[in-house]
Formats: C-alpha cells, structure tokens, sequence
C-alpha cells in the first residue's frame, strides 16, 4: 500500500496555520501604525522559546503607534510537525538535507516582505544565528551587505546576548547595533519613526545620538576590531519597570503553551568559562508578589508556568515563590538550576508538577578543575545532590560536561567518566527506595572561549585535539550501564568559536559560508582555517594545572 504523498504548503498557509494555533497574538491591520519587522535568525520553533524576543514583540505592540511582526528563518506548517509540535532540528553540523528554506521570509501577522517594512531587526541569541541573518537578507531581495543596500530599502537593526557579546562578524551587514537590553531600544526606535518619518539617513542620524546605538560605518576592514567600545543597555536595576513574561503561548514551540516569566537578570557567579558573570550588569531579582502578580495573567490560559533566570535558586525568596505558584495550581519548571542552590522544595515543586528530569552541569569531572573555573562545587556536594533527589523521586539525571577547558589534562578527561560511574551508583542506591531506576543521560561539549571571560586566554582547544579527547572519553563511559550519551560536534564548536571571538574578517567567513556552503561548517572552516588558528590557543597544561584543589582555592578564589 503506498503512502499517500504530504500535501505542499504555501508560506501563506504554513504562517495562517501558525497563527490561528497561538493564544495571544493580536495582528493590527499593516500599515495603520508604524510596521515593524521583528526577526528571529531561527525557526519559529526557537524562537517562540525566546523569553526576550517576545517581551520585545509584545512591549511593541502594546503601543497604540507601532505593530512587530514576526519574521523567522524558517517554519514548519503544523500538520507536518511531528509528536509534541517540535520542528525538526539541524543536524550537529548545523546543516540537513533539505532544512535550509528556499522562498522569501514573510511575516506571521500579514505576511508581507521585509521591503515592505521602513525597520527591520534581528533578535540574534546565538552566534551560530550569524549565517541565518545572511540567508533572510538574501531570500528578501536584500543586499546583506549595509554598503549596498540602497536609501529606500529597510533599516536594518540588530541586537541581542550574542550581538552584545561580539558585534564584529555582523558590524558590515547591518546599519544599527543596539548594545545590551533592548526594552526601551525598541520604543526608541519607534519615537525615531514618529520624528523623523522612514527616512533611512534621518533615521540613523537621531539613533547615533541615544546610548546604547551603534550606528556603523562602512569602512576597510584592515580595521579588524579597532572600533570603539561601546555604551551598553542595562534595566537590571529596574526591573519593575519592566514586566518580562510570554505574550503569545502556541503549542508548537520548546515549551508548548507554557508562560515563561523572567524572576532576576544578571548573575551573581564569576565562572571564568560564562560570560554572563562579566557583563556589565549588576544582579537584581523581582519579588516573589511580582513574580505572583505575572502569573496570574495567565491563569484560563496555561497551567504551565516556566521560570527563567541565569541562575534560579540563587534566588531568595524562591522557595515563596514556588509555593505561591502551586497555590495557584500552575505546574513550574526552571530554566536552569546550580547545584550548591537547589533547596528540597524546588524538587519537591517540581515533582509535584510531574517532572521527572533534572539537568545539572558539572562541566568538569573533577572538583580541582571546577575551583580553578570559579565554580565552587564539590563532588561530595554532587554526590549529596544526585542522592537526595533521586530518593525523593525524580528518576532520570542529565549531565553537562565540557571538554577542551584551558589546562585539562587526560586525566581530566578521564575523571568525567570516573564521576559519572559513581553518580550512576548513587542513582541505583537512592532508586531502591521507590524501586524505579531512571535513566542517567550525558551532554558533552566542546568549551568555547568567550570575549572578556579569562577562560578566553587559553584560546580554542581545536578539532583534532576535542576529537581525540572525546575518543579517550568514548573508551572510558562504554562500562557504564544504562547510560545515553551526547556528543556536540568539534567542527560547529570551531565555527562558534571563530564567529565568538573573530574579528570584522569573519563576516567573510559568514558570507562565504552562505554562498558556498549553506552551514557545512567543516567545509568553511577549512577554507578560513587562518581564522580558526587566530582564536585557538595552546593546549599544555600550564602551571595551574598542577595545583591542587587546596591551593586553587587560595589562588583563584
């Protein structure tokens, strides 16, 4: 019997489709107020999960004077998605047979072009996002490159965590670079609209002049990265100011019809391997009436409340706030949890919301390499952890290591399989006391420096040295039992790492990238292997890799 062949959607009915699936969403009429593309360098699937991009739409289309429309890389219409509403993703190359979209992006709310709209921008949270702001901008009939681009075409804006964290690699596609949170940058842009009409040349003049804009400049990228540093955006200290929860709830996303609210911004940790603890923002929380007051907006919609934070029991009043939100019936889940801050009645809060999956991240296998990372967790602390919240229910652990940190030696590499061994006794021992054995589950990554950590002086590991050391790591995890584990792909972390810390010169790499290789990343980064060698640094240990766990803690904390 033959399969009866899928029926071919327009883009039309795919972003209908999509739109008549959300709770939440209120398209205005196009071209009754100031028409603003708002684009997410991923697929509708990703970017519906972004907490900040739909605080920017819905901040936006709460003025009476302004409308976003959605604008993704791709989407799928919902008929073809499959168990839970999930997209299929990109493969670990970040490239697959057929994934990469052919016909011009359209918008959700009344599918019209980016030409038609005076403003366009780009909410960019991971480098790797870079190559899909060049592929809307080709698809659009737009010239990617802001030199070329004509008066009467769109103002092209971007901004986001991994703009902030290095503007160079996109700096000569775009006309705008807004620069930390961007709340008020939006309602900025919109005055700029209402003052200066769309007249792109007045529009980059009046946005030169507020802090936190960068308008760029065409210019010899001899250059590289000799541009000034610039101002950056910060509302931490004013959160109140400024409600961050979901807007539009779809089933078709990460966390199908699940309101996600922002309970603090900022992060109080120094880890040297994250860039979050070296931004330039201090650490601030909203109370737990806040977070109370957010959720009740949401109560008839969804029972599925998602808190998001860098770091969510650092938090002081979470264990109120979790009690507050199970009072009201809401089922929570967190975006990311530490170990040395997870209190019982976050488990418990968890359990009670049918959870049963912990993610935690040791990163390294032993606790010297943690101390010397700024990361204050012991391995009795893990044991302790993993034994108490296995007894008291949750069945299934996943893990977070990363391999390629400055300083690692193979026995570093080897301690990963060595703690996991124990962890997995541990799980075996606290499952008796319910009789249900869960599966324990390993993510391991390839670490990737980040401007402005310290972490970034040692520089790139390498693709031969992280395979090598992912084979030593493979030998050392076959005697363990009933374990899945993950490995992420050398070539995509080299890429990451180039578009990271690379300079001006990678938007060449990115453009190449896009003609010649649609996001095989192998492929590029053998042509611009001179990039990669710049941001990878030696692999030797260096002194600190002898120090013990007793003597790092004097010398780095």
């Amino acid at each position: 019997m033959s399969r009866k062949p899928r029926r071919a959607y327009t883009t039309e009915e795919t972003l209908r489709a999509l739109l008549a699936a959300e709770d939440g969403a209120c398209p205005k009429p196009f071209g009754s107020v100031w028409p603003i593309a708002m684009c997410y360098a991923n697929t509708y699937h990703v970017g519906m999960s972004s907490l900040g991009f739909q605080t920017l739409v819905r901040r936006l289309n709460a003025r009476p004077d302004a409308a976003a429309e959605r604008v993704f890389w791709n989407e799928t219409h919902p008929d073809l998605l499959g168990a839970g509403g999930r997209r299929p993703h990109l493969s670990s190359d970040g490239d697959a047979a057929g994934s990469w979209p052919t016909h011009p992006p359209l918008s959700v709310e009344n599918q019209r072009p980016l030409g038609d709209f005076p403003v366009v921008a780009f909410s960019v949270a991971f480098e790797m996002d870079y190559l899909h702001v060049v592929d809307i901008l080709e698809r659009s009939g737009l010239s990617p490159w802001a030199s070329r681009r004509g008066p009467k075409d769109p103002l092209i804006i971007v901004g986001g965590a991994a703009v902030t964290m290095n503007r160079l690699p996109l700096y000569d596609f775009v006309d705008v670079i807004v620069h930390g949170d961007g709340e008020e940058a939006m309602d900025a842009v919109v005055e700029a609209l209402n003052a200066h009409g769309s007249k792109k040349s007045a529009l980059r003049d009046a946005l030169s002049r507020i802090p936190g804009f960068e308008v760029t400049e065409p210019s010899d990228r001899s250059e590289l990265s000799a541009l000034p540093k610039a101002t950056r955006i910060s509302h931490a200290d004013r959160l109140l100011g400024f409600p961050t929860h979901s807007g539009i709830l779809t089933p078709h996303t990460e966390f199908a019809n699940r309101a996600l609210i922002e309970i603090s911004r900022g992060c109080p940790y120094k880890c040297e391997f994250c860039i979050l603890g070296y931004m330039p923002y201090k650490y601030h929380h909203r109370s737990a009436e806040e977070i109370e007051r957010q959720a009740r907006l949401f109560q008839g919609r969804t029972d599925r409340i998602g808190l998001v934070a860098s770091a969510v029991g650092v938090h002081k009043e979470i264990e109120e706030i979790c009690d507050r939100l199970l009072r009201l019936g809401m089922n929570i889940s967190f975006s990311s949890l530490r170990v040395e801050d997870v209190k019982p009645r976050m488990i418990d809060a968890l359990l009670q919301s049918g959870q049963n999956t912990l993610t935690i991240a040791p990163e390294a296998g032993n606790e010297r390499l943690r101390i010397r990372m700024r990361k204050r967790l012991t391995d009795e602390k893990i044991r302790q952890f993993t034994h108490d919240t296995v007894s008291r229910g949750m069945r299934n652990l996943k893990l977070y290591y990363m391999i390629g940190l400055n300083g690692e030696t193979d026995d570093d590499v080897r301690s990963i399989a060595s703690f996991t061994r124990e962890l997995h006794h541990v799980q075996v021992d606290a499952s008796r006391s319910h009789g249900r054995l869960g599966h324990l589950a390993l993510n391991v990554g390839v670490f990737v420096p980040k401007p402005g950590t310290p972490q970034r002086a040692g520089g790139f590991v390498g693709v031969r040295e992280a395979r090598r050391r992912m084979k030593l790591l493979q030998r050392e995890l076959k005697s363990i039992p009933n374990l899945k584990v993950h490995f992420s792909n050398p070539h995509l972390a080299a890429a990451q790492a180039i578009l990271s810390c690379g300079d001006r010169r990678a938007s060449e790499y990115l453009y190449w990238a896009w003609q010649n290789a649609r996001g095989n990343w192998p492929m590029a980064n053998r042509e611009f292997a001179h990039l990669l060698e710049e941001v990878s640094g030696p692999t030797s240990v260096d002194n600190w890799g002898n120090m013990s766990a007793k003597e790092l803690i004097g010398h780095v904390l």
